[in-house]
């Protein structure tokens, strides 16, 4: 009989741990892409701090009344890039992720697994024209761990490992214009779209395919003196969507889906070269496919270094 119940517990965690296939956990890559446009010969690099909570469990627009699954993303990100004069740049992302899920089937008892480790390196080259737009490519290397275990030993599912097992192009483009009017004050918009890779290994002999990813967002940023202070207040819109995994030419169920967040922000120049950023993304409106867990919040804050060569 306590075999039986052991069994049956085991079962209820599995049953839940794959129903919580999401695709907003994972290191922040695309939306963190694209450091600011400069001109002349300059180095920019920055760390940051990315927090992604999941703790709402929706099924496509209806959000349910559910606490048993949760999933935490931490991720530090470090950043360079580099202007060789004032149209070519290209900048380099290296991810740490930590992702932590915890289930609690039927009030069984919580289940907590943690993986955490390097995650896949982005490179991106840039070129500015017409001085207020710049467009880009990329790829992403499959640098991180796909093959993490959970403390039984049983391969963990694609969304909780550290690396997707798989080679990414990236597209990008953005644009920044200064008002006339008013010259601190800039209104952009930033579009990449990532081409997913597959891995051809996934739990050994499967070949799984996370879904394309595009992402447009659209801001106005200004910049006030305040007690000699230069704070930079910004508000944007963002809008992500991600088309469905694909695990050895199948649609993964409760994968996929569409995302639209506000992004209040704020900026402080600490000193002319050392700039601290922070945004949080608080999301409006979700649909997605089959049941998951969505973001509650998401914060970011960044220091961004910025050094002109002779």
């Amino acid at each position: 009989m306590k075999m039986l119940y052991t069994i049956l517990i085991l079962t209820l965690t599995a049953g839940s741990v794959l129903g919580q296939s999401c695709c907003s956990g994972g290191a922040p890559l695309s939306g963190n892409l694209g450091l600011p446009m400069v001109d002349g010969r300059q180095v920019q690099f920055s760390i940051s701090y990315d927090l992604n909570k999941l703790n709402t469990l929706k099924s496509g627009t209806e959000t349910l009344d559910d606490n048993t699954r949760t999933r935490t993303t931490h991720t530090a990100l470090f950043q360079a890039g580099y202007n060789i004069d004032k149209h070519w740049s290209f900048e380099i992302l290296l991810p740490y992720v930590q992702q932590e899920r915890e289930v609690s089937p039927l009030g069984l008892g919580s289940t907590v697994e943690i993986t955490n480790g390097i995650g896949d390196i982005v490179f991106l080259s840039k070129y500015r024209f017409l001085n207020h737009f710049q467009a880009g490519l990329g790829v992403k290397f499959p640098t991180g761990s796909s093959d993490e275990t959970t403390s039984r030993g049983i391969l963990l599912n694609a969304d909780m490992q550290p690396g997707s097992g798989a080679w990414d192009g990236i597209a990008f483009f953005t644009s920044e214009h200064q008002l006339k009017s008013r010259n601190s004050l800039s209104v952009y918009s930033t579009w990449t779209y990532r081409f997913t890779g597959k891995n051809n290994s996934y739990l050994i002999d499967q070949v799984y395919e996370f879904g394309n990813e595009a992402q447009v967002q659209v801001g106005v940023a200004d910049q006030f003196l305040i007690f000699n202070q230069l704070i930079g207040p910004s508000l944007s819109f963002k809008y992500r969507n991600v088309s469905a995994d694909i695990n050895d030419g199948f649609d993964v169920p409760s994968t996929g889906g569409s995302w639209l967040f506000i992004k209040p922000g704020l900026s402080y120049l600490i000193t002319p070269t050392i700039n601290l950023v922070t945004t949080l993304d608080l999301p409006l409106y979700a649909n997605l496919e089959g049941t998951q867990v969505t973001p509650t919040f998401r914060w970011n804050t960044a220091l961004l270094f910025n050094l002109k060569l002779r």
